[in-house]
């Protein structure tokens, strides 16, 4: 995700995860904003929404405040959605499902990261007509980032090219 943000030309908003601490077994995440806004949502033994089986507990509620804000904030503002990650327990949110699903009727591309299997919610993503699903693989991980963002420009490309055609036609 953060590789595909960086070669990006489009202007990008929503939120990724990342690792505090990459080389911990049981690692903590904070969600990062492209506001700024950062905030620790997995603390090692913490109990509060859900409890994933690596025992790291998850704290959805920075997720729903947080990250549905930049997601909203992104439809208004920005080319390109950023949502890292949709897993199985952040499936679970309904006002985080409410983005998701808000962001993919938009006329913004939508970038996001889900598991290989998950929830209904996740795999009705992946099923939709308007998804491109791309699986990351060890062959094809370093090519990916290049190609994510080739395909998420072209599209920003296309919707700006519509839009000047149409402003066009109206004067």
């Amino acid at each position: 995700m953060q590789k595909t943000l960086a070669r990006l030309k489009a202007k990008c908003g929503g939120f990724y995860t990342q690792a505090l601490d990459p080389a911990a077994r049981l690692r903590d995440f904070k969600l990062v904003t492209f506001e700024g806004n950062n905030r620790q949502i997995s603390r090692k033994h913490l109990i509060r929404r859900f409890e994933l089986d690596s025992l790291i507990g998850l704290d959805l509620a920075d997720l729903e405040t947080k990250g549905v804000a930049a997601i909203e904030r992104a439809l208004l503002v920005c080319q390109v959605v950023a949502i890292d990650e949709i897993g199985r327990h952040e499936a679970l949110s309904i006002p985080l499902q409410q983005a998701v699903l808000a962001a993919l009727a938009s006329d913004r591309p939508v970038l996001a990261t889900v598991p290989l299997y998950g929830t209904p919610f996740i795999e009705g993503l992946k099923r939709r007509p308007d998804v491109t699903v791309l699986e990351v693989t060890s062959e094809n991980r370093c090519m990916l980032p290049d190609l994510a963002a080739s395909h998420l420009d072209r599209l920003v490309r296309t919707r700006f090219e519509k839009s000047v055609a149409i402003e066009a036609a109206g004067k």
